[in-house]
């Protein structure tokens, strides 16, 4: 007759703990650690964009002064000009704002802020 193998007996399961993901045999896992840091910074910065995106959004543009205007604020306040000006002289107006953008610092410049001259 065969052998029979003796059964080992079985260990009991481990409840998940927070502190063996992160340390193995009395070593840190830093692979794991660094994950993991990088998705809270990445949730964090996400968290912040949005909550600026929400407060530009709710903030008209004729109200600002140009200085403090977002990139997309300024846009959407120098659109319909540049619109205008493409009717009347076939400039496109994506290369107008894009010039105005550049050269005025998104309308931070002096010259923007207090003369409202974009180009100069």
């Amino acid at each position: 007759m065969a052998k029979r193998k003796k059964r080992q007996p079985r260990r009991p399961k481990r409840n998940f703990q927070l502190s063996h993901f992160f340390v193995k045999k009395g070593r840190l896992q830093w692979p794991r650690v660094i994950v993991l840091v990088v998705l809270i910074l990445g949730v964090a910065v996400w968290q912040t964009d949005m909550q600026h995106h929400e407060a530009a959004a709710q903030t008209p543009t004729a109200d600002l002064p140009l200085n403090q205007l977002t990139r997309e604020q300024f846009i959407a306040r120098i659109a319909p000009e540049a619109q205008n000006l493409q009717t009347e002289y076939g400039v496109r107006a994506s290369i107008s704002i894009a010039q105005a953008a550049l050269e005025s610092d998104w309308g931070r410049s002096e010259l923007a802020a207090k003369y409202n001259n974009f180009f100069g």
